[in-house]
């Protein structure tokens, strides 16, 4: 296979995706490089750049944390006297079409799957919490409830929708399936449960 590298800025999402383009990578039978930025400052960055860039096999693909980043890279490419496409190819990430389309050469760039991510950061909670994401949420919405009807003296009506639900037809069936007793009988009954 090939050469292929990364280049990445501090970010949430930074270890993620890096570990990600690494782990397919190598699966792919690729060598992994990687250039770790000292600063979130790119221009301190590219004397460090330039000379790393400098350091990879030929021809080689980089992966950019984003399209900005990507940028940077392409602009250290030219100074560092390296061809783009031709020596080293460069993808970003996040599809910015006013970067990709305006770059020379044209930006190649991928959109990350939030869609997709989302199902799995809901089946990670799934698999930690024991139960799904709505169930959760609902909850959650159920206790400030019931933290409210005890602590304020606001109508079920308010408390129903301050807690994040839409009409107080579903939080009151589902209180009393919960509580054993009618959001009013909870308040009566004060702390003493």
């Amino acid at each position: 296979m090939g050469e292929v590298s990364s280049k990445f800025a501090n970010g949430s999402c930074q270890p993620y995706r890096r570990e990600t383009f690494r782990a397919a990578a190598l699966a792919a039978g690729a060598t992994f490089h990687e250039f770790t930025e000292t600063t979130d400052n790119q221009t301190d960055n590219m004397p460090e750049l330039i000379e790393w860039l400098r350091t990879l096999p030929l021809p080689c693909g980089i992966m950019a944390f984003n399209d900005i980043r990507a940028l940077s890279v392409i602009d250290a490419c030219h100074l560092a006297r390296l061809t783009v496409p031709g020596q080293i190819q460069i993808v970003g990430v996040d599809n910015e079409v006013e970067i990709c389309e305006n770059t020379y050469p044209t930006l190649t760039s991928v959109l990350p799957d939030f869609e997709g991510g989302g199902y799995m950061a809901a089946q990670w909670l799934d698999e930690i919490l024991g139960r799904g994401v709505g169930e959760t949420l609902c909850r959650e919405r159920l206790d400030r409830v019931s933290r409210l009807l005890r602590e304020t003296d606001r109508t079920i009506l308010d408390i129903c929708f301050d807690s994040g639900f839409r009409s107080p037809s579903y939080p009151t069936a589902l209180f009393k399936k919960t509580y054993g007793m009618t959001m009013s009988e909870w308040r009566g009954h004060g702390s003493a449960r």
